[in-house]
């Protein structure tokens, strides 16, 4: 009769320093943290953080286009498209093709630029909250470390390695 292979457990000890240091985890546990304060901040003028960061990216823009914009927000292009529906049925955004090109340029309508103008006194207020909690001498730190890790080049890295 033949044994069974018993399975070796992994040490606890390292799975819990596994999870408290991931990085992965850590970074999700506190974009939750942060979309939970921006979204409640901004919940008077109906959007929410995401929907937000959408308008002010399509109004940087002359000629957004779905992928521009997802490129910009470091998204897929089909989560881009599905998240930007209530922002075209809502009538804030609106999709227009001009001749001779096959994307389609996003634009914000009146009312678009009408919600902006609501939304931008409460993304402040979130903002202000935000940098105090983190310490307004900790915050620019903080930026410029989320913006190498979010950077093109560093997403361009990551997935190299993870592919190649």
């Amino acid at each position: 009769m033949l044994k069974k292979r018993q399975r070796k457990q992994p040490d606890r000890a390292a799975l819990a320093e596994a999870a408290r240091i991931c990085a992965c985890t850590n970074l999700r546990k506190a974009a939750r943290v942060v979309t939970r304060l921006f979204d409640e901040t901004l919940e008077p003028c109906g959007l929410r953080g995401t929907q937000l960061a959408m308008l002010l990216e399509i109004s940087l823009g002359e000629q957004t286009t779905v992928p521009r914009l997802a490129r910009s927000l470091v998204a897929e292009v089909s989560t881009v498209s599905r998240n930007l529906q209530p922002l075209i049925h809502r009538g804030l955004v609106s999709v227009r093709r001009n001749r001779g090109q096959r994307a389609q340029n996003l634009i914000l309508t009146s009312r678009g630029w009408a919600a902006l103008e609501q939304a931008v006194p409460l993304w402040e207020s979130a903002q202000t909250n935000f940098v105090n909690v983190i310490g307004t001498e900790n915050w620019p730190r903080l930026l410029s470390d989320l913006a190498r890790v979010a950077g093109e080049h560093q997403i361009d890295m990551l997935s190299k390695r993870r592919n190649g």
